[in-house]
């Protein structure tokens, strides 16, 4: 008896040295991820698992400006194109193959000037002069997409971007303000709002409905402040609100920037140049 458990205990230590020499662990040696390549939109995000372990994985990306990834897996799509995303389980890597794809990119295609603030659209939109004298800045878009896409704009104080940006608290008060006076003005009903943050500053995203008619329009409102303007762009349905107007318009906000700014560096840069 005592024979046979040395030999079991021997046969045991020589499997456990064959895999530390082919660098797996029992605990490492089952895992595998979920997904081998993974598709994903600018902006949205998407979760890769490691099944069959429990022991602490790292992560890697190949290209954080393409893809980053979290600690527990979760890939944020940065810019098109490809990269390949690691999780490491004891001494065994997993790769997957992340493609970055960016439609909405792809569909803004022209770059639009209102009173200084450079906006990027798609070519077939067209923009509704009408209304222009109000502030507002419609679009009539392929209703297919969605039914309207407006900016407004509004002067900002440096003082008060300051105040109203100061911390992502403060911003989110600031946003419940617009969504105050947005129910005071349009009368927009079930109204929720929230703090994105997309980069490196903060944009605020409200939703809400309003009657039109014997239908219901939903509207989706984002606020981007910058320390000259107030930049807002609403997307708008009938009946629901659309995945692909809430990412749209969110996507126009985000990349609206201000003309005045391009100026402003091109100035300083000369002033540096001159003094040099």
């Amino acid at each position: 008896m005592k024979k046979f458990l040395y030999r079991m205990l021997m046969i045991f230590a020589i499997a456990a040295g064959i895999l530390l020499i082919a660098g797996e662990t029992p605990a490492s040696a089952a895992a595998k991820l979920n997904k081998t390549e993974v598709t994903i939109e600018i902006g949205e995000r998407k979760k890769v698992k490691v099944k069959g372990t429990t022991k602490t994985v790292k992560w890697k990306s190949s290209d954080k400006s393409i893809a980053t990834v979290t600690k527990r897996g979760n890939i944020d799509a940065k810019a098109k194109g490809e990269c390949i995303v690691t999780a490491t389980v004891g001494k065994k890597k997993l790769k997957c193959k992340v493609t970055v794809t960016d439609t909405i990119g792809d569909l803004l295609d022209k770059e639009v000037d209102h009173e200084g603030v450079a906006l990027r659209v798609a070519s077939g939109w067209e923009l509704v002069k009408e209304m222009a004298e109000d502030g507002y800045y419609p679009y009539d878009i392929d209703k297919n997409i969605f039914k309207i896409l407006t900016l407004e704009l509004a002067e900002e104080k440096e003082s008060d971007y300051n105040i109203r940006t100061s911390s992502e608290e403060q911003f989110l008060k600031t946003v419940r303000s617009f969504a105050r006076s947005y129910k005071k003005d349009y009368d927009l009903q079930d109204i929720e709002y929230t703090v994105i943050k997309p980069a490196d500053e903060y944009i605020g995203r409200i939703t809400g409905t309003r009657k039109s008619g014997d239908k219901n329009l939903y509207m989706v409102i984002y606020v981007k402040l910058t320390k000259a303007r107030i930049i807002i762009v609403s997307g708008m349905d009938y009946d629901k609100l659309t995945e692909s107007t809430d990412k749209i318009a969110e996507r126009v906000c985000r990349e609206a920037k201000l003309i005045e700014s391009k100026s402003e560096k091109k100035t300083e840069e000369k002033t540096e140049e001159s003094k040099s």
